[in-house]
């Protein structure tokens, strides 16, 4: 059995309510906002944002992915992201990768390791 533990509070210990509204998540679905990345996800600027990333630019083009990548980086640089991804290429300057196969962890490290290693699955 594991947890999750975000900025040393184990989430089990947090009411539903109270863990939702400290996460901000942009789900697969492509939608055009207006304003910036920030006013968006967080327009009463009261967080420090945990930003969850689901697939959010699988809609787009590979040079699009990037340009939102690089905005993200620069915008988000103090927060925590966690980013549900296919392509390689928009996680690979992230601190650490966790590598999913039938629903269970199967790699946990650092991109570059990963890599390194032609026996892992994220190889």
């Amino acid at each position: 059995m594991g947890r999750i533990v975000i900025d040393g509070i184990d989430i089990s210990q947090l009411g539903l309510h109270e863990l939702r509204s400290r996460l901000t998540i942009i789900p697969q679905e492509p939608v055009l906002f207006s304003g910036t990345i920030r006013s968006n996800l967080d327009p009463f600027e009261k967080h420090t944002s945990i930003l969850i990333l689901d697939e959010a630019t699988a809609a787009v083009a590979v040079e699009t992915d990037a340009l939102i990548q690089q905005t993200i980086r620069q915008e988000f640089k103090s927060c925590t992201v966690l980013t549900i991804a296919h392509r390689i290429n928009t996680i690979l300057d992230y601190d650490r990768v966790l590598v999913l196969s039938d629903g269970r962890v199967a790699e946990f490290d650092s991109p570059d390791k990963l890599l390194d290693d032609r026996t892992t699955i994220f190889y």
